[in-house]
């Protein structure tokens, strides 16, 4: 009984952390944008498409950072290449690894949600299968798949222990 109300309070933590994830992990990583999927072969060999991005805001980014930014109703990953001064206001000059030119217009300071931190390597791709399907999802809900297994896992095995299995 105990151990059935405890896997009952595991599996509602985890669906609210789920749901939540996004805006949990935005708050910590002070963006908008804490999770994000290359969806172009721009920033190779670098970052490959499906490759799943956690950026972090911060106050100020620096030459050679890789950021995202937005640009009308998209979200871009480049890399920092100059940065300008305009009007008394901070700009990026941005540029993908694998393009000739940089990007024009250079990139107002407001337009840019983070810097790249950590990259896992192809865990968004079911984020890019589900959004050419007509499915556009967040990346954040790409991850319950595997967050579900992994849970499905740690049930089963409390559950094999606690039986003496």
């Amino acid at each position: 009984m105990r151990s059935d109300l405890l896997d009952i309070v595991t599996i509602v933590i985890i669906i609210f952390l789920i749901i939540n994830l996004n805006r949990v992990l935005g708050f910590i990583l002070s963006t908008s944008v804490p999770l994000a999927v290359v969806s172009s072969s721009s920033m190779e060999p670098v970052l490959h498409v499906g490759d799943l991005l956690i950026t972090r805001g911060f106050k100020e980014y620096k030459v050679g950072d890789i950021v995202v930014y937005r640009r009308g109703g998209e979200y871009i990953v480049h890399r920092i290449i100059r940065i300008e001064s305009f009007n008394g206001s901070i700009r990026y000059v941005t540029k993908g690894d694998a393009n000739s030119f940089p990007d024009f217009p250079p990139v107002n300071k407001s337009d840019v949600e983070g810097k790249v931190v950590l990259i896992i390597p192809y865990l968004g791709g079911l984020s890019l299968i589900l959004r050419k399907a007509g499915l556009k999802l967040p990346p954040y809900l790409t991850l319950l798949l595997p967050l579900l297994t992994l849970l499905g896992a740690v049930l089963s095995y409390g559950r094999l222990r606690h039986k003496g299995i």
